[in-house]
Parts: structure tokens; C-alpha cells; sequence
């Protein structure tokens, strides 16, 4: 290799200022929505929109279309509450055996060459003339497929020799596009159940949705600290309705949270991967083929061209590639952008670059297919270079690159396997007079110059105005509407689990006092007084918190503010009972100083009191009673059944709603 090249690794990213990494994911309250700005909407449309057929499918697939126990039950008859099975037994005959074909595995890669789902939402900027050649494609490829099955769903190495090529792809294609080869990786996880195959061959929307809230949490715009059901009862997570990805009642109840999708994304593996070590892109439960030639999951960019180098295509799955993007995304950078971009402007807004969504999903895919297919591993100029995704400015810079190597023999090794430029003369004598002092761009003096010249670049980054980057991820009306209706259908839920926890707890007892639990953190919580849920728990040690301060009016949601329990509108209910407070920090000190507030009866003086008759006997008369009353009942078991185990509690636990909702004014009687 050319000396020009030599030098350590970290010099390649001198060039660019730490400020420039941005890569915060999504901060949200609890409940509130996620808006399109939020997902970049538009550019996930863009990207599994995108019918190029340019990737190589990690398991191509010689199968037909054995029969699963899914097209059996249709067969046989569906029952009426499974969803799915009606479904499939309302699709034609193609679509039934291609979803058997599927969930029977291995499992193969479904085909959907006309790009974006027809159900799922479309963009806020698309054109008439957009949506009516989509559809014009959509309807084309579904009359092909209903008119010749059951070649259709035959992969072309099954086929007879007489038969004419196909317009269209079959399943087990040996090239995909963008969707179906991230569909096919979270299919072929090991932590991918069966059901969710089933859901996702079943319902193409489910499935392209599923996918984005999957590709989001790939690229690390979505933490591990969403969830996407209104039911939630933990603190660890927040409750978030993403309307543009949510539209069908089956994205709604079977959307998962991110932690799930997080480890499903990191137990996708390639036949011939095993997990790496720890803190990789691969988790250590992830099951894999055994064989001679398993290697493990590459570590680095570096790694990827040396496995291109030996001809391995893929040399990853597509999944663990994006890993690896963001998390070297300081060298991706000082490879293929140039200034003020990065990484991290496709993915993650930017209020200094409106850049357009079509734009940022083209270099997306450039970026895959540059390491995925090959040219990473070779030089500007040399045959296999060149990408399907170039554009004016990436063609132009990769003749500049090929230019400049005739002049300075550069070559590739395994040593160096990425091409990451020529060098420039300029940063040498910079860093010649400058770096002895520690001296940066940020520092006086004059500015730091790229590290390398004539390097490939990805295809142009165009700013829109203002106006045409709004409209690109507008909102529409009625998800607005239906992201206010989750929300408070969140706080309706948050409030509910409070009152009925919160009312078991008394019924059965106080809770464990606060000394208790200073004293033995780690101490057994009594059994029968403490809840299965942390939410419930700290909402009942808030609420005898509350009771014994006397300021039980004000609701226990405001405790765990810090938590991220209650939503904005929560918030401003309580700061509306409550004195106004800018942080969590002075919440109690400008409570205390919140001018006096009608006088509420506390909870904990309510009339839970007995009749005498029934105070003179006790549970265990009581329970002798109903024992001999009851005739085959059987003595020699310690078994009871659930009305005999929870009489007693659920009268008292429904006593405390009824005086709760009398002393708040619920109840009329």
C-alpha cells in the first residue's frame, strides 16, 4: 500500500468537529404521540417504497409451496375470532400458498415488487402522478400472480423449461429490494416467532410498519425506553401512539415495544454467523447453523471489506450493517460525507439543513449497497465500483478518485482494506505547525482541512426551504385526532390502574412503610400488601406518603413525575391542583406554599366499618360456614377455589372504590 494511506486510523475523522454527531433519539412525555417529524416519515416511505432490485438475498430460496398447518386450518375451516386465518381464507389461492411457503422454513423470502404497502400511510408531498403509477404497478403484478399460479409462486429454478420468463420476481428471489431484504432478516431471527410470521405474510401493512418502527430502532432514533400499547404497566417504559405507523387495528394491538424489537434485531444472523462477543452487534442467545465455516459477526467496517475481498456476498445481514454504521459513524463520515453532513443527518433532524427525504434515502441505500455488494472493497475506477443509487456528484467524485490513483499507485490489502482517499498536502502541514499544541478546528487559528481528498462520496444532499420540508412530513387531520384519543385513552388507563391498585392495597392493608424500605432496600415486600407491578407500588407508596403529610388531594401520579408515569396532560392537571412548578426538584416546596384548597376527605378516614353482627365473627367462622354449607366439597384438599380465596378481599376492595367515587363526587347515590 502507498504511504499516502498510512497513518492511524483516528486521522480521518480530525477533519470534523465532535458538535457535528447528532444522534439523540426520540424524547417524548408519556402518551404523547409520535409525530411523522418524529419516525421521518417520509423518508421510510421513500426507502421501502423503492423497487431496485439490487440486493443479494442471504438465502435464496429453490422451494415451492409445501403445505403449513396455517393453509390446513383454512382449509379445514377458520374459527371466527382468528383474524389472520380469516384473512388468508379470503386471499386467492397465490397468496395462501406463499404464506405457507413462508412460516413452513426455511423461510422464504415473500416478494412484494411494487414497493410500499397499499394500506400503509403515504406521504404528506406525493404526487398524483406517484400514486397512480404505484398503482397501476400494484394492479399489474397482482393480476400476473392470480392469473398463473401456481407458477407464481414457484421459485424459477422449479420451473419447467418451456415456461416464459416472468415480468416479476418469485419467492426465494436470488436479488431483492431494500424492504424485502430487511422483512427477510427480522423473519430469520431467532427470536422471531411463529405468530409474527404469520401476521407479517398475512398482512403486508403489518409487516412494511413493523419494519420502520424496527429500522428506527436499528439506526438508534428509538430508545429501548418506548412501547407502543396503551395497556402498559411498567416504569421502565413510556407509552407512545405512532398514528402513521399504527393505521390497521392489527398494528395496533400487535405492535411491540422497542426492548423486543431491539433484541430481535440483534439475534439476526446470516447461515453462516455466530454470535460475536459481548457488546456486539449480535447477541450471544442468538442460535445460528452450525458448520465448519461459521465465522463470527464482524466487528467492523474494516471486517465487511475483507469478507468482500474473499468473495463472501453477503458479508453480513443488512441488519448488523446499520449497527455498524451508527456506531462508527465518525469514520463513515470522514469516508463518504461531505461538510456540514453526516451520518446522522439522515435519520435525525436538522433545523440548520432541511435536506429532502428523497434524497437522504437514496444516500441510505448507497451506503448498504457500498457494503453489502462490493464496491468497498474495490478502488474508484475498477470494475464492480460502480452503484446502482449514484447520482451526478457521486459519479463525478468517483472519476476524481479514479484521476488521482493514476498518479499514486494506491492499492488494497487486508492491512487496509477501505479506500479512504489520497491524501492532502494541506492537512499534512497543518498538523506539521498545529497538532504539537493540541491545536483543533474550534481552536484560533486558522481552520483543520480534510484529511483526504478525491474521496467517494455519497450521491448529493439537497436543502429544501421551509415551507417544502414541512410538507413532507405534515401531519394529516385524522391522525392528529386519533393520536389525542390514544392519549387520553392512556391517561383514562393510568388513572383507572391507579385507583384499583391503590384500593387493593388498602383493602388488604397498608403498605410497607417508608422506614421499612430505607432500612432493607433489598428486603421482601410483605406478601399480600405490595402489587406485581412497580407502577402499582409506587402509586400505593405515594398515595400513604400523601396520607400521612394530609395532602392526599393531590393525585399520586405527581410522585413519579421523574418516572415518566403521566402524561402532559396529567402534568397540567395536577399543576392546576397543585401550585405551579418548573421542575421536579421544587415540585413539594411550591406545593407547601400553594394557597389553601377546599378541605377533602382523606381516603384513609373512610367508613370501612361492619355491622356488630358481622364484627362478633370472624373470617374463620365465616369461611367454616361456607365449608359446611357447601356438601361435595372436598376436606382433604388445601386447593381453594377463586370465589372461596377472594370473597372477602374483592367485597372490601369494591367497599373502598364505592366510598372513593362518592367522596369525588362520581357517584350519585
Amino acid at each position: 500500500m502507498d504511504k499516502t494511506l498510512e497513518g492511524e486510523a483516528g486521522s480521518a475523522t480530525m477533519g470534523r468537529s465532535p458538535s457535528q454527531m447528532r444522534n439523540q433519539p426520540v424524547k417524548r412525555y408519556d402518551g404523547e404521540p409520535l409525530t411523522r417529524v418524529d419516525v421521518q416519515h417520509a423518508m421510510l416511505c421513500h426507502l421501502f417504497a423503492d423497487t431496485r432490485r439490487v440486493f443479494t438475498n442471504p438465502r435464496p430460496g429453490a422451494r415451492g409451496a409445501p403445505l403449513a398447518s396455517i393453509v390446513q386450518s383454512v382449509g379445514a375451516g377458520t374459527d371466527e375470532s382468528d383474524a389472520d386465518g380469516r384473512a388468508l381464507a379470503a386471499a386467492p389461492p397465490a397468496v395462501q400458498a406463499t404464506v405457507a411457503a413462508a412460516v413452513a422454513g426455511p423461510f422464504a423470502t415473500h416478494v412484494w415488487p411494487y414497493g410500499q404497502a397499499a394500506g400503509s400511510a403515504r406521504r404528506g408531498d406525493e404526487t398524483p402522478a406517484e400514486y397512480e403509477a404505484w398503482r397501476a404497478r400494484r394492479a399489474d403484478y397482482i393480476a400476473w400472480r392470480d392469473a398463473n399460479y401456481p407458477a407464481s409462486v414457484t421459485p424459477r429454478a422449479e420451473l419447467p423449461p418451456d415456461i416464459p420468463p416472468s415480468p416479476w420476481e418469485h419467492p426465494g428471489a436470488e436479488k431483492l429490494t431494500f424492504k424485502e431484504l430487511y422483512i427477510e432478516a427480522l423473519m430469520n431471527s431467532s427470536k422471531c416467532t411463529k405468530s409474527m410470521r404469520e401476521k407479517c405474510f398475512c398482512d403486508e401493512e403489518y409487516a412494511e410498519d413493523f419494519s420502520k418502527v424496527c429500522l428506527l430502532v436499528n439506526v438508534g432514533r428509538i430508545n429501548t425506553t418506548l412501547a407502543f400499547y396503551p395497556e402498559m404497566k411498567t416504569i421502565l417504559r413510556s407509552y407512545h401512539p405512532v398514528p402513521s405507523l399504527q393505521r390497521s387495528e392489527n398494528t395496533r394491538r400487535n405492535m411491540q415495544d422497542a426492548p423486543r424489537m431491539k433484541s430481535l434485531l440483534k439475534a439476526v444472523l446470516l447461515p453462516h454467523e455466530r454470535p460475536g462477543p459481548p457488546g456486539g452487534s449480535a447477541s450471544a442467545s442468538a442460535r445460528h447453523e452450525v458448520g465448519a465455516d461459521t465465522e463470527e459477526v464482524p466487528s467492523d467496517l474494516a471486517e465487511i471489506a475483507r469478507r468482500l475481498r474473499r468473495a463472501r456476498h453477503p458479508p453480513t445481514s443488512v441488519v448488523t450493517l446499520i449497527f455498524l454504521l451508527t456506531q462508527q459513524a465518525p469514520d463513515v463520515t470522514a469516508l463518504h460525507f461531505p461538510e456540514p453532513y453526516d451520518v446522522h443527518s439522515l435519520f435525525f433532524p436538522q433545523p440548520g439543513h432541511m435536506l429532502g427525504a428523497r434524497e437522504r434515502a437514496n444516500a441510505f441505500l448507497w451506503l448498504l449497497y457500498h457494503y453489502l455488494e462490493g464496491p468497498a472493497a474495490r478502488l474508484p475506477g475498477e470494475p464492480g465500483s460502480e452503484n446502482p443509487f449514484d447520482d451526478d456528484t457521486s459519479r463525478a467524485a468517483r472519476a476524481a478518485a479514479a484521476k488521482a490513483l493514476r498518479t499514486q499507485g494506491i492499492t488494497l490489502d487486508d492491512a487496509h482494506p477501505l479506500y479512504r482517499g489520497t491524501t492532502n498536502p494541506a492537512f499534512q502541514q497543518w498538523r506539521r505547525q498545529h497538532e504539537p499544541e493540541g491545536r483543533r478546528r474550534s481552536d484560533d487559528g486558522p481552520p483543520c482541512p480534510e484529511p483526504y481528498l478525491d474521496r467517494v462520496l455519497v450521491p448529493a444532499l439537497a436543502t429544501l426551504d421551509a415551507e417544502a420540508y414541512a410538507q413532507e412530513d405534515r401531519d394529516p387531520p385524522e391522525e392528529i385526532e386519533w393520536g389525542r384519543q390514544m392519549q387520553q385513552e392512556r391517561s383514562a388507563f393510568l388513572q383507572r390502574f391507579q385507583e384499583e391498585e391503590q384500593a387493593r392495597v388498602l383493602a388488604q392493608g397498608s403498605s410497607v412503610p417508608e422506614d421499612e424500605q430505607r432500612e432493607d432496600k433489598k428486603k421482601r415486600p410483605h406478601v399480600g400488601t405490595q402489587s406485581c407491578y412497580p407502577l402499582a407500588n409506587i402509586l400505593a407508596n405515594a398515595a400513604a406518603a400523601g396520607a400521612q403529610n394530609g395532602s392526599h388531594a393531590r393525585s399520586p401520579i405527581g410522585f413519579v413525575k421523574r418516572a415518566r408515569l403521566s402524561s402532559r396532560q396529567l402534568h397540567a392537571k395536577d399543576a392546576s391542583r397543585d401550585s405551579p412548578s418548573t421542575s421536579d426538584a421544587v415540585g413539594a416546596a411550591a406545593t407547601d406554599a400553594a394557597p389553601p384548597v377546599p378541605p377533602v376527605p382523606s381516603l384513609w378516614q373512610l367508613d370501612l366499618g361492619v355491622s356488630a353482627a358481622q364484627q362478633q365473627r370472624s373470617l374463620l367462622h365465616d369461611e367454616w360456614a361456607r365449608l359446611n354449607a357447601t356438601r361435595d366439597c372436598d376436606y382433604d384438599s388445601d386447593e381453594e377455589t377463586p370465589q372461596q380465596a377472594d370473597a372477602g378481599p374483592l367485597a372490601r376492595t369494591l367497599l373502598v372504590l364505592r366510598r372513593i367515587r362518592e367522596v369525588r363526587g362520581d357517584m350519585d347515590t
